[in-house]
C-alpha cells in the first residue's frame, strides 16, 4: 500500500493514479475525505500513513522540512519515503538528514501537472535521483512509472536543479511578467506572440507559492533570472544609445555572467563537502593548486620532462581545480565574480586601449 500526505491538485491527481493500480491512503489537512474517496483512495492518519510501503509527499518545499520531522519517529523499518518537490539539491539533503538512516530514499519530480496529465501519464517526463533505494525495489518502481508510459529521466539533484533553473524557474518567470505586463489575446497576432500567450496558460492555474518556492529553494534559479533580467536590460540600452550608423565600430563585447558556475560550486560544496574550508585553508589550498598547475607547465612548456609516475595530460584538470578553489574563495567572501570580472575589464579597457596596439614586442 502507498500512503500519500498532502491533497492539492497534484496530491489529488497522484492518488487518482495511483490508486488505478495500488491500495492509497491519503492524509490532508482540509476535510477533503469525500473528494479523496471520489478518486478511489481512503482517508487516513498519520501514524497509518507512515506503516505503508511508501510514503509520497506531495506537499511544498517550504513545509517539507516539518513533515520529514513529523513522519521521522513514526516510519516502518522498511518505508521509502519519495518526495516531489519541483527542485532536488535541498529536498534530497534535508531527507538525509531529518529521516532515520536505514530510511529508503527517492527524490522524484514529476515534469507535468493537473493540467497537462488530466487525461494520461503517457508521453510526460519524470525525474528520479536514487538516493538510497535497493536495486529490486527501484526497479519494481521504474517499472511502474513505464508501464504507465512516463518517461524516466535518471539524474543527480545537482544536475536537476541547475537544469530546471531554466527550463522551469526561467519559464514559470517569463509567464508570470507576461501576466502582470498584461498581454491577451489579440486579433492581429504572430506565431511567436501566440506561444508566449501559451507559456503565460501554462502558469496562470499554478499558485504563487509554488512559484516563489522554486525561485527561493533552487540553488540556482537566482543566477539564472539575474542573467535574463540583464540579457533583456543590455537589449534596451541597445536600442536606446546611438544609431548602428552613428556607432562606432567596435568588437562586440559580452558581459562575463559567473553566477551560474558560483552557484553550482556553492550546491555541490553545500552537498558534498558539508561546508567551505576557511578562507585561510583555501588560500592555502589555491596555492597548492597553483603550484601544481606550474608543474604541468614547467614540464609541458618549459625544459623540465615528466617523470614515468606523473600524467602528462592533466592540464586541463589542474586549471579546474584552480577555478574551483577561486570561486569557493569568492562565495564565502561575498564577491560577485560577474560583476569583478566586468569592472576588471573595464578597467583594463580604459588603461590599455592602446598600450598593447603600440607595443612593438606585440605587433612584430
Amino acid at each position: 500500500m502507498i500512503g500519500i500526505i498532502g491533497f492539492g491538485r497534484f496530491g489529488a491527481l497522484t492518488a487518482r493514479y495511483l490508486a488505478r493500480d495500488l491500495a492509497v491512503l491519503v492524509l490532508d489537512s482540509g476535510t477533503k475525505d469525500q473528494a479523496i474517496r471520489a478518486v478511489g483512495a481512503a482517508p487516513a492518519s498519520l501514524e497509518e500513513i507512515c506503516r505503508q510501503e511508501i510514503v509520497v509527499l506531495c506537499v511544498p518545499i517550504s513545509t517539507l522540512r516539518d513533515h520529514l520531522r513529523r513522519i521521522a519517529p513514526l516510519l516502518g523499518p522498511d518505508t521509502l519515503v519519495a518526495d516531489v518537490c519541483s527542485v532536488k539539491v535541498l529536498p534530497v539533503r534535508w531527507m538525509r538528514e531529518i529521516l532515520p538512516p536505514a530510511t529508503p530514499i527517492l527524490a522524484t519530480h514529476p515534469m507535468f501537472g493537473p493540467d497537462s496529465a488530466a487525461d494520461t501519464l503517457a508521453g510526460r517526463k519524470i525525474v528520479v535521483c536514487r538516493e538510497r533505494i535497493d536495486g529490486p525495489r527501484y526497479e519494481s518502481i521504474r517499472e511502474w512509472l513505464t508501464r504507465q508510459g512516463l518517461e524516466i529521466i535518471e539524474t543527480t539533484a545537482e544536475v536537476h536543479d541547475e537544469q530546471i533553473a531554466v527550463s522551469l524557474a526561467l519559464t514559470h518567470f517569463i509567464g508570470r511578467s507576461l501576466a502582470v505586463f498584461g498581454a491577451k489575446p489579440m486579433a492581429i497576432d504572430t506565431e511567436g506572440y501566440r506561444r508566449l500567450l501559451h507559456i503565460l496558460g501554462v502558469v496562470e492555474n499554478d499558485t504563487w507559492q509554488l512559484f516563489e518556492d522554486m525561485h527561493r529553494f533552487n540553488p540556482f534559479a537566482r543566477d539564472q533570472r539575474h542573467a535574463f533580467v540583464q540579457a533583456m536590460t543590455d537589449i534596451e540600452a541597445r536600442l536606446e544609445g546611438p544609431s548602428a550608423e552613428t556607432e562606432p565600430t567596435a568588437p562586440a563585447l559580452i558581459d562575463p555572467n559567473l553566477g551560474p558556475l558560483q552557484a553550482r560550486i556553492d550546491a555541490w560544496v553545500n552537498t558534498y563537502g558539508v561546508r567551505y574550508f576557511s578562507e585561510l585553508t583555501n588560500t592555502a589550498v589555491l596555492m597548492e593548486e597553483v603550484g601544481e598547475l606550474a608543474r604541468i607547465m614547467a614540464r609541458r612548456y618549459g625544459d623540465q620532462s615528466f617523470k614515468n609516475t606523473e600524467k602528462a595530460d592533466s592540464l586541463a584538470d589542474e586549471l579546474a581545480d584552480v577555478l574551483f578553489v577561486l570561486v569557493c574563495i569568492a562565495n564565502q567572501t561575498g564577491v560577485d565574480l560577474s560583476a569583478a570580472l566586468r569592472r576588471n575589464l573595464e578597467k583594463k579597457t580604459r588603461r590599455d586601449s592602446e598600450r598593447h596596439k603600440n607595443n612593438p614586442k606585440l605587433t612584430r
